[in-house]
């Protein structure tokens, strides 16, 4: 293991005088926007599931009331008149 760091310390160099143009800098850009364009896209084309998804996941809406509890709020009232 020692053999492998010490050959590939010889091999890779120290300094690259490597630079960015500025049409790397536009390129970055342009990847950025198109991934933001392209998520935007998606959630267009499957806004309805995801819509669904979301009101089912935090619906409170039961379909059995809880024990003790009445649907029914007239014959409540009635009941204690």
């Amino acid at each position: 293991m020692v053999g492998l760091l010490a050959v590939l310390s010889l091999i890779v160099p120290r300094s690259a005088s490597a630079y960015l143009d500025p049409g790397t800098g536009s390129f970055i850009i342009q990847v950025l926007l198109a991934a933001v364009a392209g998520v935007g896209y998606l959630v267009k084309v499957f806004w309805n599931g995801i819509k669904n998804f979301f009101s089912s996941l935090f619906s409170s809406k039961r379909k059995t009331p809880p024990e003790g509890m009445s649907t029914n709020h007239d014959q409540d009232q009635k009941g204690t008149s």
